[in-house]
């Protein structure tokens, strides 16, 4: 965010900004030079691409089972009104003094009750089951967001391994690649121990 507070302010932040956008770029062109290919990133990483497969379908499985109970709750409105506005029909061919008035009466009569207990069951399913869908399917957002994170840890971590694989195994300069891949293993297995405790 750049604050206008006179030229040199302003140059001072953009400046930052320019930092801040250059370091992440940085991040990023590391993680794919020095992580390896993405066949590299793959290896050894089947079994949680596969729990999130899974996990993806049942975001889909999700959706899709919304959807239906939307429709259902639809098409059962429409048919309660639809068999209200067909005894409102046959009133229109039966007067008052007609021997099946009595009839298309009660069968006003069960309409209308119908309506009613149709409205009460839809009521509960949009609350119970719509509502309930929806407020897990929100969750998914979140959830792919910390595996894209989690994703670039691993690389990360990949990536120190190897530097520290291919250095000398001595000196302070190797301590120090030492402590950063033990740091990134630690941050790594966290993220990644708490989404598979989710995911199974």
């Amino acid at each position: 965010h750049i604050t206008y507070s006179g030229k040199g302010g302003c140059r001072k932040n953009t400046m930052q900004a320019f930092k801040s956008l250059k370091k992440k770029f940085k991040a990023s062109r590391r993680r794919w030079m020095q992580g390896g290919s993405s066949s590299d990133f793959g290896e050894g990483d089947e079994e949680f691409q596969e729990l999130y497969r899974h996990y993806l379908g049942v975001e889909s499985s999700l959706k899709t089972f919304q959807d239906h109970v939307i429709n259902y709750c639809k098409s059962l409105q429409k048919s309660c009104e639809l068999q209200n506005v067909i005894a409102g029909d046959l009133l229109y061919f039966f007067d008052a003094n007609s021997k099946h008035r009595e009839e298309i009466n009660t069968y006003l009569d069960l309409g209308k009750e119908r309506r009613t207990s149709c409205r009460k069951h839809v009521a509960s399913l949009e609350e119970n089951v719509v509502k309930a869908v929806g407020i897990h399917i929100e969750y998914f957002p979140i959830i792919k967001k910390i595996v894209k994170k989690r994703n670039n840890k691993r690389i990360d971590l990949m990536s120190y391994k190897r530097s520290v694989e291919s250095s000398k195994k001595t000196g302070s300069k190797y301590h120090k690649k030492v402590l950063k891949m033990q740091k990134a293993e630690s941050v790594f297995n966290k993220i990644n121990d708490d989404l598979i405790d989710m995911f199974q």
